[in-house]
């Protein structure tokens, strides 16, 4: 049923990127074998790091098309297992600029290790990501009546001294989808690094990049909610499982990551987004 929520909650054609097993397993559960939402990619970003991966990600799985990668084997081939960040530009560079600059081979875009090697490396912290309106509403990421909602750029804000191989594979598909296809995470600390947190957009289980800025006031209250999106799935799509037998005992373990938390922080956040709009009435539903 986990699986079956984080998947249900998505759009159609969502590239799902999740962490570690126990939001991995129950997805491709829920798909491989029950047949759920063959048109969603799941993307687990700690495979991510490894080469054979990468490959299989960029094939069509089921009823979804590959994911839009760009880096040549070269750039994640036995290399790049870190990629050092150092800030050597004084501006805002866009996202295609700063991935072009990873895949150049001219020596000025090396830096030296300890060692004496040299290796790519990331030349800025601050990083633009451009909007695609028009694209944007179209995939469905935003509603059109939000249209003015919308930013015309998103801001990276790289806040660690290097970033893993998966962590440089998401910059690559965040340089290359160009708005066409929803992206959704199971974990909100898959983008703590990268300075994303401020673009989400919390859909029951699953947190959406949305181009409109939100900015979160707590590791509790990340992400913007649209009641009407995620209404229907909570009161009819969602399922919890045997939670509401009495005679059923969940333990900590269940409780704290097989979602439970995440089902209790889901009813309380929309009730309070009902409240806030003055819709008492599907508050106390």
């Amino acid at each position: 049923d986990v699986g079956w929520n984080y998947l249900q909650s998505t759009l159609p054609n969502t590239i799902i990127i999740n962490y570690g097993d126990n939001d991995t397993f129950p997805l491709w559960f829920n798909q491989e074998v029950d047949g759920v939402r063959p048109d969603v990619r799941i993307m687990n970003s700690s495979y991510l790091g490894g080469d054979w991966y990468i490959d299989e990600m960029k094939c069509k799985a089921n009823d979804a098309e590959g994911v839009p990668f760009s880096l040549p084997r070269s750039k994640y081939y036995n290399t790049n297992e870190w990629l050092p960040v150092e800030e050597r530009l004084n501006r805002v560079v866009e996202i295609k600029e700063v991935m072009d600059f990873v895949r150049s081979e001219d020596p000025r875009s090396k830096a030296s290790l300890v060692d004496g090697s040299m290796t790519d490396y990331l030349p800025a912290r601050r990083i633009a990501l451009p909007v695609n309106k028009d694209n944007a509403i179209a995939s469905g990421i935003v509603k059109p009546e939000d249209r003015d909602l919308m930013v015309d750029t998103v801001y990276l804000n790289i806040t660690s001294s290097s970033l893993e191989k998966s962590q440089m594979m998401i910059l690559d598909l965040l340089a290359n989808f160009d708005w066409k296809r929803p992206i959704a995470f199971t974990q909100v600390y898959i983008l703590q690094d990268l300075g994303l947190l401020d673009y989400l957009q919390f859909d029951g289980y699953s947190y959406r990049l949305v181009p409109i800025l939100t900015p979160y006031k707590s590791s509790w209250d990340i992400g913007r909610i649209d009641p009407d999106y995620v209404y229907p799935l909570m009161m009819d799509t969602f399922r919890y499982g045997n939670l509401a037998d009495e005679k059923v005992y969940v333990d900590y373990f269940t409780q704290y990551n097989l979602g439970v938390s995440r089902a209790r922080e889901a009813f309380a956040r929309v009730a309070k987004e009902f409240i806030r709009r003055g819709e008492n009435e599907k508050a106390v539903e």
